[in-house]
């Protein structure tokens, strides 16, 4: 009789340790189907999602770039190799003479984008710009008379640090009507060849917002934020 209450009681502890490893599989199974990444008013089920990839778009443009890659759009994977490229084209920066930066860091759920940080747009524009025979060649075929001729010929030897201040005095001197055609195209001819080149993809009001080592300093903590986040749910 002992020995059949002997084996009762361990059929009775066996079901009493089984049936407590089956509450703790129930629970985790709860809390992974329950486990959610939620981020900027977005909320995912991550036991829903199949893959989780991060990645990084930029534009970066900077004066000592082959005219080939200028405006050219770089999307590749995030990390912090990544990183480590980016704060170098970042430096590089302060030696040139223009350049357009933007950069933006996201994790794709499946099809699903939530961005992780985004940079200001940063532009600084060609700063130096002068009449050139070219420039003046190309307005008097625009219906120059010799009176508009000789005032932009007078100007030849000035050099413009502001691109507004050069356009208007060439519209002004040459007594030029105003239009989007001209703006556009005045400040395309008096700078050199590579400068025309990038500013043909430049809007006429984007606004100078000078990249500072402030700003590189942020722009490489919140990507190494951004990363860090992407790790946290991999």
């Amino acid at each position: 009789m002992k020995r059949i209450e002997n084996v009762k009681l361990l059929l009775l502890s066996s079901i009493l340790i089984a049936l407590i490893i089956g509450l703790f599989c129930l629970r985790g199974l709860d809390e992974k189907l329950t486990n959610f990444y939620q981020y900027d008013n977005k909320k995912i089920n991550l036991a829903a999602v199949k893959y989780i990839q991060s990645r990084v778009d930029y534009v970066a443009t900077l004066s000592q770039d082959k005219d080939e890659d200028f405006n050219r759009k770089y999307s590749t994977y995030f990390n912090m190799d990544e990183i480590s490229k980016i704060e170098e084209f970042l430096k590089l920066s302060k030696e040139s003479d223009f350049y357009d930066i933007q950069i933006n860091a996201y994790m794709m759920f499946d099809n699903e984008k939530i961005n992780l940080f985004q940079s200001k747009r940063f532009v600084k524009l060609p700063s130096k710009y002068k009449v050139t025979p070219y420039l003046i060649g190309k307005l008097n075929g625009y219906g120059l008379d010799e009176y508009q001729h000789q005032n932009l010929t007078k100007l030849q030897e000035q050099v413009f640090n502001k691109k507004d201040e050069f356009v208007n005095t060439v519209i002004d001197r040459a007594k030029l009507r105003k239009s989007d055609w001209l703006v556009t195209n005045i400040a395309l001819m008096g700078v050199g060849q590579k400068e025309s080149n990038f500013l043909k993809n430049i809007e006429n009001d984007t606004p100078e917002t000078l990249l500072e080592k402030s700003d590189i300093k942020e722009i490489i903590s919140s990507l190494k934020a951004a990363h860090d986040n992407y790790l946290g749910i991999k």
